[in-house]
Parts: structure tokens; C-alpha cells; sequence
């Protein structure tokens, strides 16, 4: 019983990276243009607040459609421009890894802006800003595309048998992108947070 699990395993997973991300499209286009149409009603385009979360769902719209379509072109229906064109292998794979830091540290942004806010000192109260809040986003983007320039010279397209792929193929720097990641998107925001 077991063994015939295992051997459908495979093609469980190739049904679910057709269908789950489908629906993952599908709602998270929804949810984020009724977030920005949301956000951009005259009544919260004054609120810093709801500044960091209007950039946070234009990125989201981004990472639905660069990182998930691509990945269920790829994953689900075996179609891949990335793998054969080292140009849009370093292009997908930064903006994929870019992107995706970016949705937590907008929420870094907005959760700042927040206690700022709240504070009962007048000059941190000055800070939660529209300007703050436009530079802060603008110098956001900078600093984490900076952060992950370091795609374009390690991530290439090589032969994987009689395969070509988009990869890291230098086991050091494998080690330390995952740690990266790790530290910059998923150890780092929550506790700013």
C-alpha cells in the first residue's frame, strides 16, 4: 500500500502545482485590487499607513504574476523560457527573491508607522509621514534590490544531464543565498515587527 503511494506521489504533485496556483492567481488578483482600490480612496490617501499598504499590494500583484505564474508554467506544464535564456534566468530570479523580501518589509514599514503613530512623544508622532512614507518605500526598494544584485552573477542556466536549468551551481554560494534569504526575509522582519 505504501510503495503504490510513493509511486503516485509524483504525479499528486504535478496535479497540485497545476491547480493550487491557479487559484492562488485567481484570488490573490482579486484581494489585492480591491486592496488598492481600497487604499487609494481619497480617505486613506492621507494615512502613511495606508501608504505602506498600497505598495505592499502592487508587490503582491507583482510576486502573483512573476513568481507564482512563472512557477506553475514551470512546475505544472513543463514550460520555462528561464532554463534555456540566462537572461531571463537572473531577471526572474531577482525579481522573484526581490519581490518576495519586499512584502515583508512593507509590512516592517507599516508596523513602524504604527507605533510612530501611537506614540506619545510629538517628534516620533512627526514622522509617520507622506513623505516619510513615499521615501521610506522608494529607499526600501533600493536597498533590497541592492541586497539581492548578487543573483545576477551567481544564478546561471547549465546542463543538468541533457537538461538545461536555471540554478545555483556553485554549492558555497547555494549555502549562503539560502542563509541570506533566511536572515533577510523570514528571521529579520517578524522581529522588527
Amino acid at each position: 500500500m505504501s510503495d503504490d503511494i510513493i509511486q503516485r506521489l509524483p504525479a499528486i504533485s504535478l496535479q497540485l502545482n497545476r491547480i493550487v496556483p491557479i487559484f492562488q492567481i485567481i484570488f490573490g488578483t482579486i484581494g489585492n485590487i480591491l486592496n488598492i482600490l481600497i487604499f487609494t480612496r481619497r480617505s486613506l490617501r492621507s494615512n502613511p499607513c495606508s501608504i505602506y499598504f498600497l505598495a505592499s499590494s502592487i508587490n503582491n500583484l507583482f510576486v502573483l504574476y512573476v513568481a507564482t505564474l512563472t512557477r506553475l508554467l514551470s512546475s505544472g506544464w513543463k514550460i520555462d523560457p528561464s532554463n534555456s535564456n540566462i537572461g531571463l534566468c537572473k531577471l526572474r530570479i531577482f525579481f522573484v527573491y526581490s519581490s518576495t523580501a519586499l512584502i515583508q518589509w512593507f509590512m516592517v514599514l507599516a508596523s513602524i508607522d504604527r507605533y510612530l503613530s501611537s506614540c506619545q512623544n510629538a517628534r516620533y508622532r512627526q514622522i509617520s509621514s507622506l513623505s516619510t512614507a513615499r521615501k521610506a518605500i522608494g529607499l526600501t526598494i533600493l536597498i533590497i534590490g541592492l541586497a539581492h544584485f548578487h543573483t545576477f552573477i551567481w544564478w546561471s542556466v547549465d546542463y543538468i544531464g541533457a537538461k538545461t536549468y536555471c540554478n545555483i551551481f556553485i554549492y558555497d554560494y547555494e549555502i549562503a543565498f539560502q542563509i541570506f534569504f533566511l536572515i533577510l526575509t523570514c528571521a529579520i522582519p517578524p522581529i522588527l515587527m
